[in-house]
């Protein structure tokens, strides 16, 4: 890449971190300092390796000069947890947008066909060939004992939670590892996910249980679905540094990536055990008024 080339593709990003630290403002921003500590040191070391007669190194120098020292002076004012989820996590998952978008998309698209297929069935055919036959039988069976839902009451609630938990945890690190099949393999387990959600909801809609089962399914789903698709766009970030390096070399970029990634993941633990809890000790109260539910939910 020619110099002009790469000044031209960051100068806009070494303006506002310019405007930054005249205006003094990175002080109030420890993790948007960070991103542009390691961006900038990233940059120096490009420009170091491809531009060695050139200025540009000097400017970079400066810059990276300067957010070492912010660096140095803040970092023992992290509070660890603390610092990961109020800062650092969420400048991740800003900076990490579109693969996250469209992990969103791809979940919530495979959610609709998996619905619309199972309302093209009249015999559960479908529903079947997704969920199983033996689960299926299972609910229609709850369904006509008057509690559709018992399958959330029929396990010790301690054991029922170590498992679940344990299940998504594998589920979503499986999804995420993938990410370095170039995405595909992340792509597959939104597929496969959003269809079975897709299915699994209709099946109670098509018996007329549209309500109850939302009041129910959704008090764990409405943190395991999303730790679902931020897993998928955690394989996904991966798969954008394989891809997409930009100025960067394809190893550092994959390392870049691979760290947002990371936190993206660890991020999605705590929702993960969260949800497992709701699943196994108040998913199956469903004696609970109905706005009391749509409250939590």
């Amino acid at each position: 890449m020619k110099e002009s080339k790469f000044i031209k593709n960051n100068l806009k990003r070494w303006q506002a971190l310019s405007e930054d630290i005249h205006s003094n403002s990175l002080k109030r921003k420890p993790g948007k300092m960070s991103e542009d500590f390691l961006q900038v040191g990233e940059d120096y070391s490009f420009s170091k390796t491809y531009y060695k007669s050139r200025s540009i190194k000097g400017v970079l120098n400066n810059f990276a000069a300067y957010l070492n020292l912010q660096f140095l002076n803040n970092k023992f004012k992290r509070k660890g947890l603390r610092y990961f989820f109020g800062t650092m996590l969420p400048y991740r998952l800003y900076n990490a947008r579109r693969p996250l978008q469209l992990s969103l998309i791809t979940f919530l698209v495979f959610m609709l066909i998996g619905a619309l297929s199972a309302e093209q069935e009249e015999n559960l055919s479908f529903i079947r060939q997704i969920l199983g036959d033996s689960y299926v039988d299972m609910t229609l069976e709850n369904i006509e004992k008057g509690d559709p839902m018992y399958v959330y009451k029929d396990s010790d609630p301690i054991s029922m939670q170590i498992y679940i938990t344990f299940n998504n945890l594998y589920v979503a690190l499986i999804s995420f590892i993938l990410g370095i099949t170039g995405g595909i393999g992340s792509f597959y387990i939104l597929l496969q996910n959003g269809v079975m959600v897709g299915a699994f909801q209709y099946m109670f809609i098509k018996e007329g249980l549209g309500t109850e089962s939302f009041l129910a399914i959704w008090m764990h789903g409405s943190t395991e679905i999303p730790a679902i698709i931020l897993s998928g766009g955690a394989g996904l970030i991966l798969a954008r540094g394989m891809f997409f390096p930009g100025h960067l070399n394809r190893l550092k970029s994959f390392q870049k990536s691979a760290r947002e990634a990371s936190s993206v993941f660890l991020g999605v633990v705590p929702l993960i055990i969260f949800a497992g809890f709701v699943e196994s000790f108040f998913t199956r109260l469903t004696m609970l008024p109905d706005f009391l539910r749509l409250i939590f939910i």
